[in-house]
């Protein structure tokens, strides 16, 4: 559906936006696919569900799934989504513990220590990683990623996103409460001064370096990418890979993420923490939950009696430790797109009922 074709002046919503403005709203229909709400709302349109009345044969056409879930999120006032690796996947980023994810194809993560004290472990992850940056930088956001920012810019309901993604694709896709637990790959930090760069600068560094390294050490065909960025790359000589230092005080460089056996900061744990306690529900999407970095704030709810809804492939830690939850037994995109788009007509309902 052309945006052209939607742009309708505030005249046409009968007192629905104040009138002292100057507004243009984007009206679109169920159908829609929340890509258009999307880039509408970039542009600076005040977007407006306007649809027909749910019907029963308007719900029917959405997947039980969905279904479930916006039954759930309805009536919700302040939702705290916590998102994985699963929600990027339809993304092409590689999840970690699933059949065909990192994990299962023998991937080993970067472990904070080894980066820190070891420059060969370092240049290796430096190696890998260059090569897999550009396919990594260029994921663009999926249904489920677009969901949940029409699920905050439209909806309205929902209030902070705790992400376990380095990826950026929630503000890509236009979120703009995100709480990055692990950090994004797109900076780099200093470890002695603490200055912070953009990744892009660092990258066009690091290919310039290694320009030789590359013709000696790369095979020709496609690389596989796991879930961090990294390709899988083992029969190298890692220790002539160039790795630039900080050019304020020539520290180590590092990518702005939590590695394993790191701690994420604890003002962004606190943040998460108060996020919870005010929230009236949580989304868990696309993660299983295995990591205590985020499991913690899900089990927090549940001690407070807060109820969980699930959307993940394969067991959690909440039903592998008995957490009551409920749980979709799905990938994301679908079924959160269904679920928004449900909610989006039933405000409407509820503004033509008043």
């Amino acid at each position: 559906m052309p945006i052209s074709n939607t742009i309708q002046t505030k005249s046409a919503t009968k007192g629905m936006l104040r009138s002292d403005k100057a507004y243009y709203v984007l009206v679109l229909f169920l159908v829609a696919p929340l890509e258009t709400m999307a880039r509408a709302r970039s542009a600076g349109c005040v977007i407006l569900p306007a649809f027909n009345r749910m019907s029963t044969t308007t719900m029917s056409r959405l997947c039980a799934d969905s279904q479930k879930l916006a039954e759930f999120l309805d009536g919700c006032k302040n939702i705290v989504a916590v998102t994985g690796a699963g929600i990027s996947t339809e993304s092409g980023i590689p999840d970690y513990r699933s059949p065909t994810g990192s994990f299962s194809r023998g991937f080993k993560p970067m472990v904070h220590d080894e980066f820190i004290s070891k420059p060969v472990k370092r240049s290796r992850y430096w190696a890998r990683s260059m090569l897999g940056y550009h396919r990594f930088s260029r994921a663009q956001p999926n249904k489920g990623h677009r969901a949940l920012a029409a699920l905050e810019n439209d909806v309205g309901t929902l209030g902070l996103i705790i992400s376990q993604n380095v990826d950026g694709l929630h503000q890509r896709a236009g979120s703009k409460r995100v709480l990055d637990l692990h950090g994004r790959n797109d900076r780099i930090v200093c470890l002695s001064c603490g200055l912070q760069i953009p990744r892009r600068g660092f990258q066009a560094a690091l290919e310039e370096l290694n320009q030789q390294w590359v013709r000696q050490n790369v095979p020709a065909t496609t690389l596989e990418m796991f879930s961090d960025g990294d390709v899988d790359l083992e029969n190298a000589v890692f220790e002539d890979f160039a790795v630039p230092s900080c050019k304020a005080c020539g520290g180590v460089l590092k990518p702005a993420v939590v590695f394993y056996g790191d701690v994420v900061p604890s003002a962004v744990v606190q943040e998460a923490f108060a996020a919870v306690d005010a929230a009236d529900a949580v989304l868990v999407a696309g993660t299983s939950l295995m990591v205590y970095s985020s499991w913690r704030f899900v089990l927090d709810a549940a001690k407070k009696g807060k109820p969980i809804l699930v959307v993940n492939q394969g067991q959690t830690r909440a039903e592998r430790e008995g957490v009551p939850h409920l749980k979709i037994e799905k990938g994301c995109g679908e079924v959160l797109e269904g679920a928004v788009q449900a909610l989006l007509g039933s405000r409407v309902e509820q503004c033509e009922g008043k």
